[in-house]
């Protein structure tokens, strides 16, 4: 179907509730490619599948603005395109609530995921963004203008930028007033051209307040691979992760307007000081961790791509939540959706963003905490969550001695807490 604005549906004024329906091959001129709302609208979407929807304007697949307010969840959100937004856009005062939904390989100028602007706010908790690009900044997520945004319990995986901010972008401008927290959050294997590749932060009106995250694999050929703090915004920084982030300069940056503890930063410009160190995360380490596939085939019906390798003996579901680097010498990770003996399934078309053809040499990664990890018990418990991002609660290891602050005295660093 083909629309002004909405290109299936336009709501206006009115709250209906739309489950279990697929969404294919809308477009809109203006707004909103599958869907757009205005006013003192609230539509409940779930259990939806948006995949091949385009918008001339803001949002691939939903727009909504104008004080309208969206619920999304349990929704699938592939390859979607907009000039804002390639999947949704929230502007205009707007807010979203979007909760345990999938968006891979979205495609906007600004936000390749999700874009926010004007005086909106969104929250994300549960979801995952895999492979969304953007030109402007945010490949899977930006926060712009005077928004403001809330994401939990998330992973962002193999998104890119042409600008800053692979993953997230907080701000726009030398003018933005965005804010955001983020919290229990993966960002992984992303990638930026100027900087920031998991995370920028930009303009000195704008702030984010970053805890227990865990920044790994993200690379740019510009400034702060992990979190860039671009012009002195207010950056808060605690009980993270950054490891192996390639760029230049520190992996987070360094200004008088950023607050850094109990993080255990690489390279760390701060350790020993306010509970932050420089030791190596010593991640849990997979069994059969390394090899070359066989084969590799694209399900379209499943927007998944299933990765072969015919000589491994992977128990069934055993490696479902972790990550793999689909061919070792190229930055893209991905989280593993599931696996068969022989098979590992993860979100997108890798035949075609990655040009895989099955020779591939490969690497299976584990983010969570390994026994000796420093990480263990070492955080700040009153700064950190009551669960991590898999929702399991702050345990007592009683093989560390806690060196944490705070109250519990030994919530871990990083995105994942350890279950002795």
């Amino acid at each position: 179907m083909v629309g002004g604005d909405g290109g299936a549906i336009y709501v206006s004024a009115s709250s209906p509730r739309i489950v279990d329906c697929l969404f294919e091959s809308n477009s809109a001129t203006g707004l909103g490619g599958a869907i757009a709302t205005e006013g003192v609208s609230a539509p409940e979407i779930a259990g939806c599948v948006f995949k091949w929807n385009a918008a001339g304007g803001f949002g691939g697949a939903i727009h909504s603005d104008y004080q309208g307010s969206i619920a999304v969840r349990d929704s699938v959100f592939f390859q979607n395109d907009a000039s804002e937004g390639g999947a949704i856009s929230v502007g205009n005062g707007g807010d979203a609530t979007i909760e345990d939904s999938l968006f891979v390989e979205n495609e906007g100028q600004g936000g390749g995921g999700i874009g926010v602007w004007g005086t909106s706010s969104v929250s994300v908790s549960g979801s995952e963004f895999v492979s969304n690009t953007s030109a402007w900044g945010g490949g899977g997520l930006r926060c712009s203008e005077n928004g403001t945004c809330e994401i939990i319990d998330s992973v962002f995986t193999a998104n890119a930028c042409t600008d800053r901010g692979g993953a997230v972008q907080v701000g726009s401008n030398t003018f933005s007033n965005a804010n955001a927290a983020i919290t229990s959050c993966v960002l992984a294997g992303n990638t930026a051209i100027v900087g920031g590749a998991g995370l920028e932060v930009r303009a000195t009106t704008t702030g984010a307040d970053v805890t227990n995250c865990t920044f790994y694999g993200n690379t740019t050929p510009g400034d702060s691979a992990a979190i860039d703090n671009n012009e002195d915004a207010m950056l808060i920084v605690a009980n993270c992760i950054a490891w192996d982030n390639a760029g230049t300069g520190d992996q987070i940056t360094q200004t008088t307007e950023t607050a850094m503890t109990y993080t255990d930063l690489q390279d760390s410009w701060a350790v020993g000081a306010d509970g932050n160190i420089d030791a190596d995360p010593a991640f849990e380490v997979p069994a059969d961790g390394s090899g070359s596939w066989t084969s590799v085939a694209f399900d379209d019906a499943l927007m998944q791509t299933v990765l072969i390798d015919g000589t491994s003996t992977w128990s069934p579901g055993a490696l479902a939540g972790m990550f793999v680097k689909p061919e070792a010498d190229d930055a893209r990770i991905y989280r593993i959706a599931s696996n068969m003996e022989g098979a590992i399934s993860v979100w997108g078309d890798l035949v075609t963003s990655m040009g895989l053809v099955g020779d591939e040499e490969y690497q299976l990664l584990d983010l969570s905490l390994g026994p000796d990890s420093p990480c263990i018990d070492a955080a700040n418990g009153s700064a950190a969550p009551e669960a991590d991002i898999l929702g399991n609660p702050r345990m007592d290891d009683s093989d560390v001695d806690d060196s944490g602050g705070g109250s519990p005295t030994y919530a871990d660093m990083g995105a994942y807490e350890r279950q002795p």
